[in-house]
């Protein structure tokens, strides 16, 4: 009988059973509205990542060259396999693509980042804008000096809100949701549930916007860090939900994960 593999690693009766026999892979992550699964575990090398869900394939740029010959490093930290943001290149979809991931209403996103801390304030997540500023329009995501991630979406007086303060040296589950149409809520996750916490500054309708950045945005290309995961859900995850994403990167990938 053929080897069972999760990612690259081989799975034994005694991963799967323990030596009770009890199930320890029970925690599942969400398939119901996924629109975006980037893993490090699917990037192997060269200019081209292509997520999980629908296959969108994203290509390594520069802030310099746009068509990178130096992408973000593939790498392994603590026998994570991630992606090594290096303050120069990061990824980006075709228009194409980003029209299968519409996040003008609900929506849940997750990232797997090993958090290293911030000199400058640098946006790790967006949508790029093209009728106005990225964090006008559907989403924008960006770390700040004090260790937290604030977001903003909606024109012109944008809705935003702010995680958390996540500590360094370590990998981390971030996770945001936003749900409405003109009157949005939102919230992060803690680790045991969402905390709603939102400002809805506008109640103009979200305006359709570019290309997914992951690595750069609005206010500069990521310094340092690593990433193993990005997801998206059109949908505000339940409690039950987020924390079985929770569990499931912190079971099968991420044993040092924490929130």
């Amino acid at each position: 009988m053929a080897p069972l593999y999760v990612g690259n690693k081989v799975i034994t009766s005694s991963d799967t059973f323990g030596s009770t026999g009890a199930y320890k892979n029970k925690y599942e992550l969400p398939l119901g509205g996924l629109k975006l699964f980037l893993s490090g575990d699917s990037y192997r090398a060269g200019p081209y990542w292509t997520d999980l869900a629908q296959n969108i394939v994203f290509e390594s740029k520069n802030t310099s060259n746009p068509y990178n010959t130096s992408q973000t490093p593939r790498a392994s930290v603590g026998g994570v396999n991630c992606i090594d943001f290096n303050d120069g290149s990061y990824w980006e979809s075709t228009q194409a693509g980003a029209d299968l991931v519409d996040m003008r209403y609900d929506f849940t996103l997750v990232l797997i980042y090993y958090h290293e801390g911030f000199a400058a304030r640098r946006t790790i997540f967006e949508k790029a804008g093209n009728s106005y500023q990225s964090y006008q329009q559907e989403l924008a995501c960006t770390m700040e000096t004090d260790n937290t991630m604030s977001w903003y979406r909606g024109h012109t007086s944008y809705d935003y809100s702010i995680t958390k303060t996540y500590s360094t040296g370590g990998w981390r589950m971030i996770g945001i949701y936003s749900s409405g149409v003109t009157s949005r809520t939102g919230g992060y996750y803690n680790g045991s549930g969402w905390v709603d916490t939102y400002v809805n500054n506008t109640s103009n309708s979200i305006v359709a916007a570019g290309p997914i950045r992951v690595g750069y945005g609005y206010a500069g290309v990521i310094q340092a860090g690593y990433m193993h995961a990005a997801c998206v859900w059109d949908r505000k995850l339940t409690t039950q939900e987020i924390n079985n994403t929770y569990r499931f990167f912190q079971t099968n990938y991420v044993t040092s994960l924490t929130a």
